[in-house]
């Protein structure tokens, strides 16, 4: 299986938990996205600045700047994205939505990669923890998206 039937399989679980909700009126779906990609896009970048201003006080930000740097252009773009996509026919952009989708998960498990290095310089062993605690929780999420995308339907 591949990296895109996986994300289309996703996008697949994620469509049908929208559309089996109440008759409520409810936001488009990806407003939600944007509203999650544009937060974390703007701690990130927040976080890009204070390290660039504590240059002295960190011993590995050299290694830090460029991957927050990153982090924070996959989670912006992904914002810049769902705009586009929730003022859009989404049929013409299917595959930029995967696109886009694949983009968040980047920025996403970048910045989850980078917490425990963020607490490193105060406390090695809540770093450890941290880290331990991400990929046990990463882990609890693989499983449950698992068992969602086998339950849908095609």
């Amino acid at each position: 299986m591949d990296i895109f039937s996986t994300i289309t399989r996703i996008y697949i679980v994620d469509w049908n938990l929208q559309c089996d909700m109440s008759d409520k009126p409810q936001l488009p779906w990806h407003s939600n996205y944007l509203n999650a990609t544009a937060f974390l896009g703007g701690i990130t970048f927040t976080a890009l600045v204070l390290l660039m201003e504590s240059k002295e006080k960190i011993p590995y930000v050299d290694f830090l700047i460029p991957i927050t740097a990153l982090v924070s252009f996959f989670l912006i773009a992904s914002t810049i994205g769902r705009v586009v996509l929730a003022s859009s026919d989404e049929e013409r952009f299917a595959k930029f939505d995967i696109v886009n989708s694949v983009f968040t998960l980047i920025g996403f498990f970048g910045l989850l990669s980078l917490i425990p290095f963020f607490v490193l310089p105060f406390t090695q062993t809540g770093a450890i923890g941290v880290g331990i605690v991400e990929i046990i929780a990463m882990v609890i999420y693989f499983w449950a998206l698992g068992k969602g995308i086998r339950g849908v339907k095609h």
